[in-house]
């Protein structure tokens, strides 16, 4: 009989705990399910491939920033929309640079981890173009290439701090297929297509509609 009383004491406990912890951390606490989240991130941007390359793109590393609208249809799935951009400076002329600007759906898978750290994975497809900002003596001269398809890659970290907010570590890879591109009122085309990794540090807010 006390084993019984004993028992029940502690399952009476436990259930109270419980409670008081359920009372503690609201419904919906650490979740993504059905919120808008709005991000916006900022880092550096290494530039790959003929983008480097001193005979074609010539940048050298630069910065790179982003802003974010998604849904999160489940805890491990949202759907959005991205706009990025990057200024990558001349590596031999300090007069020359180019800026990289694009407009990209995406698509991010979270991880399920139970704890407030989220590993996710990121793909995107849009459409991007590239300026030439070149500064001459009357004054600065800007080009703009026709846009063309772009893809993007990335992956990181969700740090839950809050039930609104995280904050966000995360590494990306972009491409710009802009080979055939021309470069307006030039008659030159851009003739490669820019390429650069990144690396973003940022925040995320959590909306309930």
């Amino acid at each position: 009989m006390q084993r019984f009383l004993i028992v029940g004491l502690i399952l009476t406990l436990a259930g109270s705990a419980g409670a008081v912890e359920k009372k503690r951390r609201p419904a919906g606490y650490g979740t993504f399910h059905q919120r808008l989240a709005l991000s916006t991130h900022l880092g550096g941007g290494f530039p790959t491939g003929d983008f480097s390359n001193s005979s074609l793109g010539n940048a050298q590393a630069g910065l790179v920033g982003n802003m974010e609208v998604e849904y999160y249809f489940t805890d491990y799935f949202s759907l959005g929309f991205d706009f990025s951009t990057g200024w990558f400076d001349d590596e031999d002329f300090s007069e020359l640079s180019s800026w990289v600007n694009n407009y990209q759906a995406f698509g991010r898978f979270v991880i399920p981890t139970g704890g407030s750290v989220s590993p996710y994975g990121k793909i995107g497809l849009g459409v991007s173009a590239l300026t030439y900002k070149e500064e001459l003596p009357v004054g600065t001269l800007y080009s703009n290439s026709d846009p063309g398809m772009s893809l993007a890659f990335g992956g990181g970290m969700l740090f839950r701090a809050s039930n609104l907010v995280s904050v966000n570590l995360g590494m990306g890879y972009d491409v710009l297929f802009l080979d055939d591109s021309e470069v307006e009122d030039t008659g030159f085309i851009v003739g490669y297509d820019p390429g650069y990794f990144s690396i973003l540090f940022g925040f995320s807010f959590y909306l309930q509609p």
